[in-house]
């Protein structure tokens, strides 16, 4: 009488018995029981013991595309060798760092960007806006002016970014600034759309360097 395996009960071969009844009874209900294990809807996963157990892999290489349904959870840094595309909105809980250039080909939507040199910055719906005398400010999303502090109170400089909307500044001289693209001219007082402008005074006024 053949005897049984521990896990799975397949028939195992004992001296005892009838080659032929072995093999077209007891090895053919065996090889089923194992076929079985792979039936689409019934077959084994790997939820626990006895069913093959919780997968747990090191280091593994897909050598094509991997599709994944649910939601992945990242324990350790994630490195992307190649280009990284996100087709939906993203959120970053933490500090962004970007090592190269980047482009923004989308309108940036903010009531304001804060954190850079550790100073404020002026929000769209505070206009005119009274610079004082911090080193760095961002302007952003729409129209805004500006009052500068008198040239003579401060020696630092002050740089201005115009995000989306024109900057106009008040409150002192300026000399230089936006390159109006028609004319070529500087637009002394005026940071538009793109420009990132550091003024610095000479006492009497404000320079666009």
């Amino acid at each position: 009488m053949s005897d049984l395996s521990s896990e799975l009960n397949l028939a195992l071969a004992v001296d005892d018995d009838d080659t032929a009844d072995y093999l077209t009874q007891a090895l053919y209900d065996s090889l089923n029981t194992i076929d079985g294990l792979f039936n689409q809807s019934t077959g084994h996963n790997h939820a626990g013991a006895h069913q093959g157990g919780a997968l747990e892999l090191l280091d593994v290489t897909v050598e094509q595309d991997l599709t994944v349904i649910g939601e992945s959870d990242l324990k350790g840094p994630v490195v992307a060798e190649n280009t990284l595309h996100v087709m939906s909105d993203s959120s970053l809980d933490g500090a962004l760092h970007v090592g190269g250039a980047t482009q923004l080909d989308g309108a940036i939507t903010t009531t304001q960007i804060d954190g850079l040199y550790g100073n404020t910055v002026a929000t769209p719906s505070t206009s005119p806006y009274a610079v004082g005398t911090k080193i760095m400010y961002v302007f952003c999303q729409v129209a805004m002016t500006v009052n500068f502090p008198p040239a003579a109170s401060t020696s630092r400089p002050i740089e201005v970014y115009a995000v989306n909307g024109q900057v106009t500044l008040a409150g002192g001289t300026f000399i230089g600034g936006s390159i109006n693209l028609s004319t070529g001219a500087a637009q002394n007082g005026i940071v538009i759309t793109g420009d990132a402008i550091t003024y610095k005074s000479d006492g009497a006024s404000w320079r666009a360097v």
